[in-house]
């Protein structure tokens, strides 16, 4: 991601292991040096800079994260750490936001929002680090009602609709036609295997539930 030069000291251990404590500059650009690894084993941070990566691409009057933002962020973050391995499994993206302007905060939040607000009110990730781009997976009679996916970043959100079991049964960005084309064999092989969930002829027209039909 970001690189940094290497220097030789006397405090020289293994990355992963501890470092002195008094040397706060050392850790930060170590952790520069290794902030593909730090990243990339911090989930949260990894789909945080996936948004801003988005949103640049979308809009490219709000930058991508820059060398310095990241510089001040890492020595922020570092402050009372003493390794790499303490650092990254702490909640770094409140160190992230604090580099970016309070109107490009907004714009992430407003075009690359970290959930999705589903019928039933329950707030569904969004996964922004995956191949298929922006995506949610969600149990498809949370959805019942809803007719088209939301937007991210001007484009349809990808959606990963799930059986009661959490298992995936469909993949679309059209969910008007899943309901007018796929719901229908979709109902058909599974309404007799959950009879306890609500598989309604019209999808549109029925109530969103986050569990199975309440008892009669």
């Amino acid at each position: 991601f970001f690189s940094s030069r290497r220097r030789h000291t006397r405090c020289s251990r293994d990355w992963s292991s501890d470092v002195c404590s008094s040397d706060l500059g050392r850790l930060a650009e170590l952790a520069a040096a290794r902030f593909t690894w730090i990243s990339n084993d911090n989930a949260e941070l990894a789909c945080w800079l996936a948004r801003i990566r988005l949103l640049h691409k979308f809009d490219s009057r709000w930058p991508e994260f820059s060398p310095e933002q990241l510089s001040v962020a890492l020595q922020q973050a570092c402050f009372g750490e003493t390794s790499l391995d303490a650092l990254r499994k702490k909640d770094l993206v409140p160190f992230f936001e604090n580099q970016v302007a309070a109107e490009q905060r907004d714009a992430l939040n407003r075009f690359c929002p970290p959930f999705w607000t589903v019928p039933t009110g329950n707030r569904i990730p969004i996964e922004y680090t995956g191949e298929l781009g922006p995506t949610a997976q969600v149990r498809l009679q949370e959805l019942f009602g809803l007719k088209d996916a939301p937007s991210v970043a001007g484009n349809p959100l990808t959606i990963q609709l799930l059986a009661p079991n959490y298992r995936p049964v469909q993949v679309t960005r059209d969910l008007a036609s899943f309901w007018a084309n796929g719901y229908p064999e979709v109902r058909k092989e599974l309404r007799a295997r959950y009879p306890k969930h609500s598989w309604p002829e019209n999808p549109l027209t029925a109530v969103p539930q986050s569990k199975g039909r309440p008892r009669q």
